[in-house]
């Protein structure tokens, strides 16, 4: 990876974690950290491999399969190291690192297997924004998200369009490429009648090869089926939250179990949403300050929701991290084999010397 990007992700990382601990009180954050009961932590830790994680791959299973049939057992290791590779390396690189390792397991193209995780990430946005809806019936949305904006510095009318335009319009650009490609058949030859003769052959391999990873949203079933398993997916990441936040106390703080329900699916929707663009390692910096936010503007003491959010950050990125690193060495395997990896069928040499293979 280039020193710059790692250098970007840090500064992200700085500049939002400045913006959080100026506003609070250090010494308050230690004492509840101390005071926590952490025995919710393994818990948490299960919920999230048992339903998040185990959901994630049988939802990329469905999306892979009109590219290769792949079981879940085998796509398990490469969700980890996904994951992983996106906790510790910038800008979302862990989404090309994934499509890479899944590429030299399993011989399928890098470019179809990104247009699959692509369908994967926006779906996630729409979910949560769906969810968002959802717990206005029991929440007043528009002040919580204006409020959110007012703690964050952010304008209300950025956070909002910048959180639900990006997901909603290329969930729908990507439906209808999928199913109406001569509505916008000419976008692809406009692109290649302006470029020259020696690029036009590799750029529609790669624009044939991404359609080949939309292929799943031609197949309402099977659309249907990946809709509906990406509520369990959400539910134990939120279950997550739920069993973190047990250890301060919020059940008490937010006054009781159905209110902390929602307060932990406005969290999770807020904090994933404002941290989907690619920033810092892991989003460190931009998901403790929304977590923070939300929990604030929901009635929760700042030094709480601080200390909360950074032992909820923790219990994401580390255990699945090293999930991720274990599955790279008992495959026998590195981060840099990975990105080095040739993918099949590709023109744009990366090893020369090496004969091109065939998709």
């Amino acid at each position: 990876m280039k020193n710059h990007r790692v250098w970007i992700g840090l500064i992200i990382s700085l500049v939002f974690l400045g913006l959080l601990f100026w506003q609070i009180d250090l010494a308050q954050v230690l004492k509840h950290l101390k005071e926590a009961e952490y025995i919710y932590i393994a818990p948490g830790v299960m919920v999230y491999f048992c339903v998040c994680v185990l959901f994630r791959t049988l939802r990329w299973r469905l999306l892979l399969t009109p590219i290769k049939p792949i079981s879940a057992r085998r796509l398990l290791p490469v969700v980890l190291v996904g994951y992983m590779a996106n906790n510790v390396l910038p800008m979302r690189i862990g989404e090309i690192v994934r499509s890479y390792y899944l590429g030299k397991r399993e011989n399928v193209s890098t470019v179809a297997t990104l247009a699959t995780i692509a369908i994967e990430k926006v779906l996630d946005g729409v979910i949560l924004i769906g969810l968002l809806i959802l717990v206005s019936i029991f929440t007043p949305v528009t002040e919580l998200v204006s409020n959110v904006a007012t703690e964050t510095n952010i304008h209300w009318a950025i956070l909002v369009l910048g959180t639900t335009v990006p997901f909603v319009g290329i969930m729908a650009l990507m439906w209808i490429v999928a199913n109406r490609p001569k509505t916008i058949a000419w976008i692809p030859k406009l692109m290649l009648n302006c470029l020259p003769d020696k690029f036009r052959a590799v750029i529609k391999e790669l624009i044939n090869k991404s359609l080949v990873g939309l292929e799943a949203l031609k197949d309402s079933k099977r659309l249907s089926a990946i809709i509906l398993i990406s509520f369990p997916v959400w539910a134990g990441e939120i279950g997550l939250y739920y069993l973190v936040g047990l250890s301060f106390d919020l059940q008490s703080i937010l006054g009781g179990t159905m209110f902390m329900i929602v307060a932990m699916i406005v969290v999770a929707c807020i904090s994933n949403l404002a941290t989907a663009i690619p920033a810092s390692q892991g989003s460190i910096g931009p998901f403790e300050l929304f977590a923070v936010a939300s929990l604030v503007v929901l009635g929760v003491d700042a030094e709480i929701a601080t200390a909360y959010s950074l032992v909820l950050h923790l219990t994401l990125l580390v255990p699945i991290s090293i999930a991720g690193l274990i599955s790279l060495w008992l495959g026998n395997d590195s981060i840099k084999n990975v990105i080095n990896y040739k993918s099949p069928g590709s023109n744009m040499k990366k090893h020369p010397g090496k004969k091109e293979g065939s998709s």
